[in-house]
């Protein structure tokens, strides 16, 4: 798995968004069928970029072999900590 990023444009701008993704853990530990569930930010050109981050991680992700495929759901929340 990958360290989760941050977008830099993102940051910079201060946006926030939660995106929760759906998919498949393939019996070789690969994930698979990845969907968007829900993405909620301040606006849609924030929304895709968080997406698209959150979705690109989540392709990453390598889990241990199985005999069974298996479904997981995830949310991915990004905000900015305030600091006085």
């Amino acid at each position: 798995m990958e360290e989760i990023e941050y977008p830099v444009e993102a940051l910079k701008a201060k946006a926030c968004a939660t995106v929760t993704l759906t998919g498949t853990v393939a019996r070789d530990g690969k994930m698979t069928r990845i969907q968007v569930a829900e993405a909620n930010s301040g606006s849609a050109e924030w929304k895709d970029l968080f997406v698209r981050e959150a979705v690109n991680n989540l392709k990453t992700w390598r889990l241990e072999a199985a005999e069974h495929k298996d479904s997981v759901r995830i949310k991915y929340t990004y905000s900015m900590d305030s600091w006085g």
